[in-house]
């Protein structure tokens, strides 16, 4: 039977990660975004406005980063945990995900703990 706590650092661990997911993918797409806007040069002034419509879209990610925060803290200061001593590129799965089997409808797994989208990838490809 799984501890209550090592369902809540399950749950703080997942946090981190979603943090560090929509973090990494909005620095791809405002990288982007900038590329998209220095190749544009001199176009019409639609063009640019979308490519500002789409900054500013972005700032979703700073809104949802600030409320899981506050819900990474909460669940830390409910089981006592010390989020020094997790980290979310180094997620091990707890025994409830070898134990329940609602675990495998929780998601995308933590880096480094699901399967590869390169291997999915080949697998996909060599059936078709």
């Amino acid at each position: 039977m799984t501890r209550p706590i090592d369902q809540i650092e399950s749950a703080v661990l997942e946090i981190m990660s979603t943090i560090d997911t929509l973090d990494d993918a909005v620095d791809k797409i405002l990288s982007l975004t900038e590329e998209l806007r220095e190749s544009s040069a001199g176009q019409n002034d639609d063009s640019k406005g979308l490519i500002t419509e789409l900054t500013l879209a972005c700032s979703f990610q700073d809104l949802c980063s600030q409320r899981l925060e506050k819900a990474k803290k909460l669940l830390c200061a409910a089981g006592s945990i010390k989020i020094d001593n997790l980290s979310s590129k180094k997620a091990t799965p707890t025994a409830a995900s070898a134990e329940d089997d609602a675990s495998l409808l929780n998601g995308p797994a933590l880096p480094g703990n699901g399967v590869d989208q390169d291997d999915v990838d080949r697998m996909l490809k060599d059936e078709a």
